[in-house]
């Protein structure tokens, strides 16, 4: 084996794809961590959302619960007033003000109810932007990276190995790193924090 055929684009290829998930994960992990700042506040705003999203979404049922005990607690007081008192009409003072507060306690539920699924799609679209700004900022890195290495690939290895179809390949790998990004830190990782809540 001549000594200068270890450096050649053929055997970096060979080493850099040899197929284990660690020498893969080596290779595109720095890409999903941000390098500036702003990136690094997009994704923490992002987590942050997901997780406020995940809480927020355990209420608006909770707050349903609420009014249908209220309703529950009405009707069960009418009906208990009515067999005290043997008559099924109640005084119009106690039934109107008992009616007032729990129509009061109903739209209050209904009102928290309403505020917390706008809540949830305004978490929604600030985790999604968020979210689409970290991956493209991700995939743009990556692709940088993919093609100023194709570039620096000799004419001979680029017309032997079909730079066509390494293009295409290239253009997935790169669509991948955001579909991991996704996957890993936008869903992964906050299902395994809520069940470690739950």
């Amino acid at each position: 084996m001549r000594a200068g055929a270890a450096s050649s684009p053929a055997a970096t290829v060979t080493v850099e794809t040899d197929g284990s998930w660690r020498n893969s994960m080596s290779v595109v992990g720095p890409f999903f961590l941000p390098v500036d700042t702003k990136h690094k506040l997009l994704t923490l705003t992002s987590l942050i959302a997901v997780v406020l999203q995940k809480l927020l979404n355990v209420l608006p049922p909770l707050v349903m619960k609420h009014a249908v005990d209220v309703i529950s607690e009405h009707t069960s007081t009418i009906a208990a007033s009515a067999a005290v008192s043997g008559n099924a009409v109640l005084s119009p003072c106690m039934s109107a003000h008992a009616s007032t507060v729990t129509a009061r306690r109903i739209m209050l539920a209904c009102a928290a109810y309403l505020g917390l699924k706008v809540l949830i799609m305004v978490t929604s679209v600030v985790q999604n932007l968020s979210k689409q700004v970290v991956s493209f900022d991700a995939e743009r890195r990556f692709s940088i990276a993919i093609f100023s290495h194709f570039q620096q690939l000799g004419i001979s290895y680029l017309l032997s190995k079909h730079a066509g179809e390494l293009t295409r390949i290239m253009n997935l790998g790169t669509e991948s790193v955001t579909t991991i990004l996704h996957q890993l830190v936008f869903f992964l990782a906050p299902t395994f924090l809520e069940a470690l809540f739950v």
